[in-house]
């Protein structure tokens, strides 16, 4: 089939024509092997069906890279006391940004999990004795992905490879999808197409699955945003001083996708713990902010180094490098930020919240319609005075003339099944299993 098309295409003398030809057919046959597999999975439910009425346990797998991103933590916590399941995590590379990133991410992450479940839950993927990859599509019956991206790890832990050899892949999502880049090049991936359960956060995203991908919604359920159900457990301090988290996106070096600001405000970041010193401040930077400026072409490690040390070393100031930012979200007084996850995550906790864009054509041109929903509950900030302004007035002086209809508006479009979104997708499961 593929060499036909490559010939069909071949023989159309327009150039923007045969690409056009050539995108059709690709994705005609990507959407006729994602239907022919849900129907596989069929197949597979029966025999998993079985292994329940006889009693054994179904092993499921949460593949996890970084340790700030596992969505799926609240439904491994549940199965780990549910007699139904025998759930491990396996930690697995991030193999698109260099040997030194794939390996420190891997020692990190499994040490973090390692010490936090206990070594029987937690598998490094590394065989460290041969040098290679461990293939665990012998171990599981179901496999729970942290992140879409087949090409951003090995082969062996892709969502493609798990669907072809008869293991059911679900997805929960690691970050909300409030733009128009999840949209165009994420929600509609063949990885997602391929999985047995994709679980949606909000009705409009549910929405945006049916309108904008092959599969039309066949395999997304509502089940509202199960990463967020952790955030109700955790226990609220009493703050003495107001603290303020600044968390800068990465994508410093995608115009395609133009989110952080940090470039401009980097110096700025480092004024704040000086000119405020009755305010306590979290840094916290999207984990591959550091890893992208790393680059030669960029800042380069030194300079990278030089930022971190610098920013550290503020008595008022808390550097963290990745890790669960939940305690962090509760203990907080407000956060000022421009990441596309956040700008619906920090909603949850009722709290001001100041977003960083460059000017107002952004927010049409970059948001989704729920996008731009969350970001009318956020003070928006163009400058650093707009940012001294929200400090000073909304922060410091408790004037916060948004509150009331930005907690309505979480509690009623975001906030869906919330603290019980776990439980809803447990059910979901053990319906399908049962």
């Amino acid at each position: 089939m593929r060499w036909i098309i490559k010939l069909l295409s071949c023989l159309i003398p327009v150039k923007p024509w045969r690409k056009k030809f050539r995108s059709n057919c690709h994705n005609y046959i990507n959407k006729k092997f994602c239907v022919k597999q849900q129907k596989k999975y069929k197949k597979i439910i029966e025999k998993l069906r079985k292994k329940v009425l006889s009693g054994e346990k179904i092993k499921v797998g949460f593949f996890v890279i970084f340790d700030s991103v596992f969505p799926g933590k609240t439904i491994f916590e549940a199965m780990q006391v549910d007699e139904m399941f025998a759930p491990t995590i396996v930690i697995i590379p991030d193999t698109s940004r260099g040997d030194n990133n794939k390996f420190y991410q891997l020692h990190k992450t499994y040490n973090a999990f390692s010490k936090k479940y206990g070594k029987e839950y937690v598998c490094n993927s590394l065989d460290s004795q041969n040098n290679n990859f461990i293939d665990f599509t012998l171990d599981f019956d179901i496999v729970c992905f942290a992140n879409p991206y087949d090409l951003m790890t090995d082969k062996l832990f892709s969502v493609k490879y798990h669907a072809q050899k008869g293991i059911l892949p679900i997805y929960v999502n690691y970050g909300s999808m409030p733009d128009y880049y999840a949209r165009e090049h994420i929600i509609n991936l063949e990885s997602l197409n391929l999985c047995w359960k994709v679980f949606v956060d909000t009705q409009e995203n549910l929405n945006d699955v049916i309108e904008y991908t092959d599969m039309k919604g066949m395999n997304a359920v509502l089940s509202g945003y199960c990463k967020m159900d952790s955030l109700n457990k955790v226990q609220k301090k009493s703050l003495e001083r107001k603290k303020i988290i600044i968390a800068p996106h990465h994508t410093v070096n995608m115009p395609q996708f133009p989110l952080s600001n940090f470039l401009e405000y980097s110096d700025f970041f480092l004024e704040l713990p000086a000119k405020y010193p009755q305010i306590d401040f979290v840094f916290r930077p999207h984990p591959l902010l550091f890893v992208t400026l790393s680059r030669s072409e960029l800042w380069g490690k030194e300079k990278v180094e030089q930022y971190i040390n610098k920013i550290s070393s503020f008595s008022n100031v808390e550097y963290q490098n990745g890790g669960d930012y939940f305690e962090t979200f509760i203990n907080s007084s407000a956060i000022i930020h421009d990441c596309s996850s956040f700008l619906m995550e920090y909603l949850y906790t009722g709290k001001p919240a100041c977003y960083m864009l460059k000017n107002q054509e952004e927010i049409k041109a970059i948001f989704a319609p729920i996008g731009q929903k969350c970001l009318a509950n956020h003070y928006q900030v163009f400058n650093k005075n707009e940012i001294i302004k929200f400090i000073e007035n909304v922060v410091l002086q408790d004037n916060d003339p948004m509150k009331k209809e930005r907690i309505s508006f979480a509690q009623k479009e975001i906030m869906v099944n919330y603290p019980n979104a776990t439980d809803s997708i447990i059910k979901n499961i053990k319906e399908e299993l049962i």
